[in-house]
């Protein structure tokens, strides 16, 4: 080095041979990284992003890491994911898992050999391929068709006194606003305009993290008019309260308050079988807290007044084809079946000597152990969680 400037100059060049170096290092150990350690390392950056982990999690300890543990990642073969897929199609024929989880379970392995091969995240990288390119998924099965509350069943479980009055709301809020479980705990009286008569969805709950979040559509909804006949219930419960906070908070885990919301139908004497029957053939599925919001976007599509565009502004949905099948369903089931969005009963309007909301809902959503154990109700009555078992 004869200039002064070589000396800058062959730090700099120094500088990258370093960072080479340091990066073949780094590949090499990339290329002999297990499975097992490689997707925790995964896991920690979904976490860490703000995506859902606890079912990538399941999927990974039931499903792939049975077939894939002990492996590095980079000598993952096609054969080997085969064999998952094998497995999956064995499950669902089985009837230990639904295709629909099987299909989900697949989507895990894809999305994460996907970040293996050229994900965002360059220190995940470990592959220079995907293996899961070629590979066929598990098989799809029949859809399982949505279950909703006709009107008449509707009135008949919020007139019941059999059903504590703040649940018996909670109900009623959730089918009018066509919410699902995480906007409904979400909403608070700040999204609701009672001069205006509208309403804005702006936020869901990531259960997993215990925060706020955008909704499932990822934007806030545009404000849209309240449906008529719940507007007295809303300003019944507006002067009830202190006007801030939760217009009902959370009453506790999403899968509790669905077999409380199945024991509540069956003390209001609502037994149809399409309700509490859970089985795999026919496929079908019992009626959970989404089904509150299945049971309000059909019907506004049993009604036939809305434009499908408006269903789908008010419903949130991504897609044309989400609501176009809530049409076409509706079409079918016309004749005879009743008033949609009924006028709502003057018993859900006052408070009675029974509890009718926890005290401190509208302001923050929290509940004392007296309001859970009537929200939970009796362990011993509930319906079962899985199986097939039918109530009658």
């Amino acid at each position: 080095m004869t200039k002064p400037a070589d000396r800058e100059k062959a730090v700099i060049e120094a500088r990258e041979l370093a960072k080479l170096a340091s990066g073949a290092h780094d590949a090499r150990s990339r290329a002999s990284e297990l499975v097992e350690d490689w997707y925790e390392r995964w896991l920690a950056a979904r976490k860490e992003k703000g995506k859902r982990i606890r079912s990538p999690r399941s999927h990974l300890t039931m499903h792939i890491l049975p077939v894939l543990r002990g492996k590095t990642m980079a000598s993952v073969t096609r054969a080997d994911l085969e064999r998952i897929v094998q497995q999956l199609d064995a499950k669902v024929c089985a009837g230990t898992i639904r295709w629909k989880s099987a299909s989900n379970i697949w989507g895990t392995v894809t999305k994460s050999f996907d970040d293996a091969h050229r994900g965002k995240i360059l220190e995940l990288r470990a592959r220079d391929d995907n293996p899961t390119k070629d590979v066929r998924g598990p098989d799809r099965g029949v859809e399982t068709e949505k279950v909703h509350l006709y009107p008449s069943e509707f009135l008949t479980l919020v007139n019941s006194e059999a059903v504590p009055l703040f649940r018996r709301r909670y109900y009623a809020i959730g089918i009018y606003n066509y919410l699902r479980p995480a906007e409904l705990e979400s909403l608070r009286w700040e999204d609701i305009d009672l001069e205006r008569e509208t309403i804005q969805v702006r936020r869901g709950i990531d259960r997993e993290r215990k925060v706020e979040k955008a909704p499932k559509a990822g934007r806030a909804r545009a404000p849209f008019d309240i449906e008529v006949e719940l507007l007295p219930l809303l300003r019944a419960m507006h002067a009830e309260g202190t006007g801030r906070g939760y217009v009902v908070g959370s009453l506790g885990d999403e899968r509790e308050l669905a077999a409380i919301l199945r024991k509540d139908l069956l003390d209001a004497g609502i037994t149809r079988r399409e309700l509490h029957e859970n089985s795999n053939d026919p496929p079908r599925e019992w009626m959970t807290l989404h089904d509150l919001r299945t049971t309000g976007i059909t019907w506004m599509a049993v009604q036939g007044v809305r434009p499908p565009f408006e269903i789908m502004a008010r419903a949130g949905h991504r897609q044309l084809q989400q609501t176009q099948g809530y049409i076409d369903r509706a079409s079918l089931i016309r004749r005879g079946y009743g008033q949609a969005f009924p006028t709502l009963p003057t018993s859900l309007l006052t408070q009675s000597a029974a509890l009718a909301f926890p005290e401190d809902f509208p302001e923050s959503g929290a509940k004392t152990s007296r309001n859970m154990a009537e929200a939970h109700g009796n362990r011993t009555h509930r319906p079962p969680r899985e199986g097939r078992a039918h109530p009658f």
